[in-house]
Formats: structure tokens, sequence, C-alpha cells
């Protein structure tokens, strides 16, 4: 029917929690990598930068998984997700594998392949 939640009828869902940093977590992470003079403007901005992003690549990750017939995310759709954002610095995130290193075949007396690192 139309207007019905799959939940069933009389179902609605949640309010929708948006992901959003506290200026206090931002300034506790500053201190610890040496930035004393943060103010709370400062602090205010970097929040709002930061969870606009985590929302712009938590919803591209859904994007990505919705478009590959998945029900849930995976970590290659995150990957993709930071990618589309142009943050390749932050991947891999263990999904994808780094490249293998160049192999190198040894002869063999008994005739079989014989591959090494």
């Amino acid at each position: 029917m139309a207007g019905q939640h799959p939940g069933g009828p009389g179902m609605r869902p949640g309010p929708v929690i948006l992901p959003r940093l506290e200026p206090d977590f931002v300034r506790h992470i500053a201190e610890s990598l040496g930035v004393t003079n943060l103010t709370i403007h400062g602090q205010i901005y970097i929040c709002e930068q930061v969870s606009h992003l985590l929302k712009r690549v938590v919803h591209d990750a859904n994007k990505f998984a919705l478009h590959g017939r998945r029900a849930k995310v995976v970590g290659a759709d995150v990957e993709a997700a930071l990618r589309l954002a142009g943050l390749e610095t932050l991947t891999p995130l263990g999904q994808t594998l780094p490249t293998p290193p160049p192999m190198v075949q040894v002869p063999n007396p008994y005739g079989e392949d014989l591959f090494v690192p």
C-alpha cells in the first residue's frame, strides 16, 4: 500500500540522527597533537566540516551498496566513497589488498614452476 512503511502498518521510522562531533573532542585531539592555540570558533568549524564529511561518506557508501544490490555496506563501499570524496590517502581500510611483491621464477630441476617473492 502507498504510504505504508516496510515495518508494518502504523510503524514509523525513528528520528534520523546525524553524525556530529563535539568541540571538546576536537580540542582534546588537537592538544594531543600539540596544537594548543585552537579557538572555540576553530573547534566548531572543524566539527561542522568533519561532521559534514562523515555524513557525505556514509551516504555515498550506502549508495555504492545499493547500486551493488547489497543490503549491507561493506568495506569496499566505504573505500569507494572515500575515493569519491578525494581521500585516497585514508584507504585501504583492509578490504582491498596491497599489491603483492613481484614474484621471481626459480629454475627447478624437477620441472615444476617455482616462484618466490
